[in-house]
C-alpha cells in the first residue's frame, strides 16, 4: 500500500512539473497567436589567406526577417569548448565528409556557461565567430564545401534549424619547412606565456610535432588545461611515439589537470596502469602534482596509496587535503576509516563537511570509483543517508 501511494504522489508530483513546463514555452508557442520570428543566416570566411593548419574563422550572421522579436541567448562561450547551436558541415572537392575531431569521444560533455539574453528586432541582425576547426579536422590544402546551420533557442522559439547556402573556402599548401617555422613561433610564444589563444592555434595544425610543447604548458601554472586535453584527445594522431612521449612526461612529472583522460585515451584505464603515475604524483617532492594524484586515487583506489593519503588529509593548510579526503574514503582501509573518524572531530568546521561529504558520497554516489567500499558498520547511519544537498550523483 505504501508503494502504491508513493507512486500515485510521484505520478501527481511528476503531472504538475510538466504543466508548469508547458505554461512556460506556451508564452512563445505559436498556438498563443505569436507567430515565431522568421530568421536566415549567411556565413563568410573572415580570413584573407588559408594555409593549412590555420585556425579558418566562419562568420554566422543571423537576421531576423519576421516582423516580431527574436529573444535568444547571446553567449560567448560554453564549458564544453564550442557552442553546439552554431555548426558547420564541411565536405572536400571529392565529395567527402570531414570528420568533426570529437567523433571518438566516448565521455560526454559538460557545457553551459554564464550568458546574457538578447533581443534581435525586425530587420536587425547579429554576428558570432566560430572557428571552422572546432567543427571539422582541416588537416590539408584544397577546396572545401562548407554549409553552417543555426538551431534557434528552444525556449523562445519552435522555429526549425536554419541552413546556410554552401560557400567555398580554399586552403593553400604548406611546405613542410614553413610548417615547422609555424610550429616553432607558435611553440616560443607559448614557452613565453600560456593562453588558450595559443594552444589552440597549435591544436589546428594537428601535427604530432606540437605535443611537447602542449605537455610543458599543462604543467605550468595558469593554464587551464581543456585545450591542451582536447588537442591531445581529438587533434593529435593517436601513435606510438605520442604515447611515449606523453608516457615519459607524466612518469618524470606526475599528473596533471586533464592528464588522466589523455591517458584513458591511451589505454591506461585501471589501477596498475595508474598506480605508478600516482604514486610519483603523490610524493614529497611532487606538490605541484598532489592535487592531481590524491584525485586520480579516487578513481584509481590502491592501499599503497593510503599512508601518503594519510598524510595530506591530516596536514592544515595541505593544497591536497580535500581531495585526499575523497580518496580515503573512496578506498577504504582500516587506516583510512580511523584517519576519517577523526577527521570527522578535527577543529576546522570546513575539514569536518568536506569529511562528512567524502562519507556519503563513498556509501551513496560512488560513480567511477574503483576502490573497496565503506562497511556499513564503519559510521552511523546517519553518514550513510543520501543528503539532499549533495547534488553530484
Amino acid at each position: 500500500m505504501k508503494t502504491k501511494i508513493q507512486n500515485n504522489l510521484w505520478l501527481v508530483a511528476t503531472f504538475l512539473i510538466v504543466c508548469l513546463f508547458q505554461i512556460v514555452e506556451a508564452a512563445d508557442s505559436p498556438t498563443t497567436g505569436i507567430e515565431a520570428p522568421v530568421l536566415s543566416l549567411a556565413i563568410r570566411c573572415t580570413n584573407e589567406v588559408v594555409k593549412a593548419g590555420d585556425e579558418i574563422d566562419i562568420e554566422f550572421r543571423i537576421t531576423n526577417r519576421g516582423t516580431n522579436d527574436y529573444k535568444y541567448a547571446d553567449r560567448t562561450y560554453d564549458r564544453s569548448g564550442r557552442m553546439d547551436e552554431y555548426k558547420l558541415v564541411v565536405t572536400n572537392n571529392a565529395g567527402e565528409a570531414i570528420p568533426d575531431p570529437r567523433t571518438s569521444n566516448k565521455w560526454g560533455w559538460f557545457g553551459g556557461g554564464l550568458f546574457q539574453f538578447a533581443i534581435l528586432k525586425p530587420g536587425q541582425s547579429f554576428i558570432k565567430i566560430i572557428p571552422l576547426n572546432r567543427w571539422t579536422l582541416v588537416k590539408e590544402s584544397g577546396r572545401y564545401e562548407v554549409v553552417g546551420s543555426y538551431m534557434p533557442e528552444r525556449y523562445s522559439t519552435n522555429s526549425p534549424e536554419i541552413i546556410s547556402v554552401p560557400i567555398i573556402v580554399e586552403v593553400l599548401p604548406r611546405t613542410p619547412q614553413e610548417m615547422n617555422a609555424y610550429i616553432g613561433d607558435l611553440s616560443n610564444q607559448l614557452a613565453a606565456a600560456v593562453s588558450d589563444a595559443l594552444v589552440m592555434k597549435l591544436m589546428f595544425t594537428c601535427n604530432p610535432k606540437i605535443v611537447p610543447a602542449l605537455l610543458d604548458a599543462m604543467y605550468k601554472s595558469g593554464s587551464g588545461r581543456f585545450w591542451e586535453t582536447e588537442a591531445l584527445n581529438f587533434y593529435i594522431p593517436h601513435s606510438d611515439a605520442t604515447k611515449q612521449e606523453i608516457f615519459t612526461v607524466v612518469n618524470k612529472r606526475g599528473l596533471t589537470d586533464g592528464m588522466p583522460s589523455i591517458l584513458s585515451e591511451y589505454g591506461y584505464t585501471n589501477v596498475e596502469a595508474f598506480r605508478p603515475f600516482i604514486e610519483r604524483s603523490l610524493a614529497l617532492d611532487n606538490p605541484k602534482s598532489w592535487q592531481a594524484g590524491a584525485t586520480a586515487a579516487q578513481q584509481y583506489g590502491n592501499d599503497t596509496f593510503t599512508p601518503r593519503l594519510i598524510a595530506l588529509a591530516t596536514e592544515p593548510g595541505n593544497s591536497a587535503r580535500m581531495q585526499a579526503i575523497y580518496a580515503l574514503a573512496a578506498n577504504r582501509t582500516d587506516e583510512s576509516v580511523k584517519t576519517l573518524k577523526s577527521l570527522l572531530n578535527d577543529a576546522d568546521p570546513q575539514i569536518r563537511k568536506t569529511t562528512e561529504r567524502a562519507i556519503r558520497t563513498a556509501y551513496n554516489w560512488r560513480g567511477i570509483w574503483q576502490g573497496r567500499l565503506l562497511k556499513p558498520e564503519d559510521f552511523d547511519e546517519q553518514y550513510q543517508v543520501r543528503d539532499p544537498m549533495l547534488l553530484s550523483k
